[in-house]
């Protein structure tokens, strides 16, 4: 649906004038990067005033804070795909204007937004003062798109073009990149709520894809459980069992990265070859029998200054030469910690 004219409105439709008038005086730059994002992992609200909109210059969109920045890109990009809903609605002040634009229903992902226009009484004359907010709502997963030619054809919009879009990634963002074929693109991601709970692709001919994340899965001969947005937990070996064991500070599966935050019951229980296990910077908590009952370890090495949780008998059973050794700013603390776990027999060391 098209939206009202309206001061907002007016004001993209001046900037798209000055774009096209001025673009010709730009020299051209291919950016490092390609892509805008746009944040809201943390339930972030955009806001944008018409004090600071940039109207007339088109240098004045690079000035511009980065959250007005984002929020200017967002009503453009909504603009571009047209909101799905909208309504009008009076104030006592002035009036409101609300637009959703779905992006997505499985995952739902949408950007709502809204214009509060307010009309302000300076002795003779009456002034027009807006504000534009946006943000995702209850949205989850990343949302992705490709700006391109290719996608302009599928999505042609009578308000806001390609061209404005690309212009303003480059006056705002300083990107301007261009393809194997000499043509302008603009990448866009959207990092909704929970990120990684899944990850939707507009595709140049309107298609959607959407691609779920394993919710369990193995790397370099471990297995891990996804515990968090960019968490796992370290929960066993796979495959042959080496005689030392590093449990990673960060995993990488289908391109995503996790930070290894624990290490799961029983992750490495009764293995008859490993001598050593060395414990990740990230790991926050060892869980029950973590690493109880194998006979020959006689080392672990803990990085991790986040250790928070050491599950009652979690380095039971092992050879009596087991050395611990953690860092040593946490030396009192882990001492504690292990003791209370029922590991007062297990030699602690500083690391080296």
């Amino acid at each position: 649906m098209k939206k009202v004219a309206n001061s907002f409105s007016r004001m993209v439709l001046a900037l798209t004038a000055a774009i096209l008038m001025f673009s010709f005086l730009k020299t051209e730059a291919h950016a490092a990067n390609d892509t805008v994002v746009i944040d809201f992992s943390k339930g972030q609200t955009y806001s944008l005033t018409s004090e600071e909109f940039p109207v007339f210059d088109v240098d004045e969109s690079a000035k511009l804070s980065p959250a007005a920045k984002d929020c200017f890109f967002l009503y453009l990009f909504t603009d571009f795909f047209e909101p799905e809903q909208f309504s009008f609605t009076k104030t006592k002040s002035g009036y409101s204007i609300k637009f959703t634009d779905v992006l997505n229903q499985n995952p739902y992902q949408a950007l709502y937004a809204e214009e509060l226009t307010t009309y302000i009484k300076e002795k003779d004359t009456e002034k027009e003062s807006s504000i534009l907010k946006i943000n995702g709502g209850s949205s989850t997963g990343t949302y992705e798109v490709t700006i391109n030619k290719d996608l302009a054809r599928t999505y042609p919009r009578k308000t806001i073009s390609m061209s404005d879009l690309l212009s303003l990634a480059e006056q705002a963002y300083g990107i301007k990149a261009i393809d194997a074929n000499g043509d302008s693109y603009l990448n866009v991601k959207i990092i909704f709520n929970k990120p990684n709970s899944s990850f939707v692709r507009l595709n140049s001919n309107g298609t959607v894809s959407t691609f779920v994340p394993d919710k369990e899965f193995s790397e370099n001969g471990a297995s891990y459980k996804v515990t968090g947005d960019d968490e796992v937990c370290f929960t066993g070996l796979t495959g042959k069992t080496a005689k030392s064991v590093n449990i990673p500070d960060t995993v990488v599966h289908q391109n995503i990265s996790y930070r290894v935050t624990s290490v799961g019951k029983k992750a490495i229980y009764k293995n008859k070859k490993v001598k050593s296990i060395t414990v990740g910077s990230n790991v926050a908590s060892i869980e029950r029998q973590a690493f109880a009952n194998n006979k020959k370890l006689s080392k672990i090495t803990v990085r991790s200054t986040a250790l928070s949780s050491i599950s009652k008998n979690a380095i039971k059973g092992n050879s009596k030469k087991l050395v611990v050794k953690v860092p040593g700013s946490r030396m009192k603390a882990y001492k504690k910690m292990f003791k209370k776990a029922g590991m007062s027999g297990i030699k602690i060391k500083k690391m080296k």
